[in-house]
């Protein structure tokens, strides 16, 4: 009996390309990116300007708020200059004038 030569089994490498990129796919592809990419863009600017907006309405009221401060500092002051002058009069002794006497120039006292 004569040996057989031992069956050797082929595999075979058949692998079907079920993608392919073709112009029209490329085209496509490469037109969907650049909408999204712009959306992108659009909706960042969009964020920045609203973003901006508020930040000068902030710059607006905190400058508000600065001279509405002073104003008020303003009028505490006067407030206080008010009443510790009359606490200093109190302190010293004087007391509320009754009567008031006006001098006129053609009297002796007024002249010398």
């Amino acid at each position: 009996m004569g040996r057989s030569k031992p069956v050797r089994r082929k595999f075979s490498r058949n692998y079907k390309r079920t993608f392919r990129v073709g112009k029209v796919s490329l085209g496509f592809v490469t037109l969907t990116l650049f909408f999204v990419a712009t959306l992108l863009f659009l909706s960042q600017s969009n964020k920045i300007a609203v973003r901006g907006y508020e930040i000068s309405d902030l710059e607006n009221r905190i400058n508000e708020l600065g001279e509405k401060n002073d104003k008020l500092k303003l009028e505490a002051t006067k407030l206080q200059s008010v009443s510790s002058t009359q606490i200093n009069i109190n302190k010293d002794g004087m007391v509320p004038v009754n009567q008031i006497n006006y001098v006129s120039e053609k009297t002796d006292v007024a002249m010398r």
